[in-house]
């Protein structure tokens, strides 16, 4: 049974127009109860691994694992709060104004990039 009472949300990032599927995609944070194991589902990935949030962007910044935008940018608020001295406790406890980030799509030398806006501290 999901407890959404235990539910902080965290993120919401729109898809850019111009995609040919686009999602609104909320994130939330929430802490595994005790006695409780994580799985990973790997419908929409080709490996599930559970890692530590500095770890994951410091392995996506070496080139080892790749993380999309969104959860990129989550596990580096997630990394940013263990770095000053705190745990899942000081995550849970955040409030935060749930602003939608919406990439663009940009040409740039007939290439096309994902412009992210700075507010979102895209950290790759």
């Amino acid at each position: 049974m999901l407890r959404a009472d235990l539910l902080v949300p965290w993120a919401r990032w729109i898809t850019p127009e111009g995609e040919s599927r686009r999602f609104d995609a909320r994130f939330f944070a929430a802490a595994l109860p005790d006695g409780q194991e994580p799985a990973g589902h790997d419908a929409e990935s080709d490996h599930v691994a559970w890692l530590r949030p500095a770890a994951a962007i410091e392995a996506a910044k070496a080139g080892e694992m790749s993380l999309l935008p969104p959860t990129a940018t989550t596990l580096n608020d997630f990394a940013s709060v263990v770095a000053a001295g705190g745990g899942v406790a000081d995550i849970l406890a955040v409030t935060r104004t749930i602003a939608p980030v919406k990439p663009r799509l940009v040409l740039k030398d007939g290439e096309a990039w994902l412009d992210i806006p700075d507010e979102a501290g895209y950290p790759l």
